[in-house]
């Protein structure tokens, strides 16, 4: 499955089947929460209410 895919099946449709509108894309308007994985799709930094916490 393509990365944008499985992305928005795992953020942004199940939060529109609850009715969130707030968050799952990266847009104008929407909430500051964000995660940074690397080229192995571990996470290296989350981003919470825009800001950045480094992993580890």
């Amino acid at each position: 499955m393509p990365l944008a895919r499985a992305v928005a099946a795992a953020a942004r449709n199940p939060l529109a089947l609850i009715g969130v509108a707030d968050r799952g894309r990266i847009a104008l308007g929407q909430r500051a929460d964000l995660v940074e994985l690397d080229d192995e799709y571990q996470v290296r930094r989350a981003c919470r209410a825009g800001v950045w916490v480094d992993g580890g």
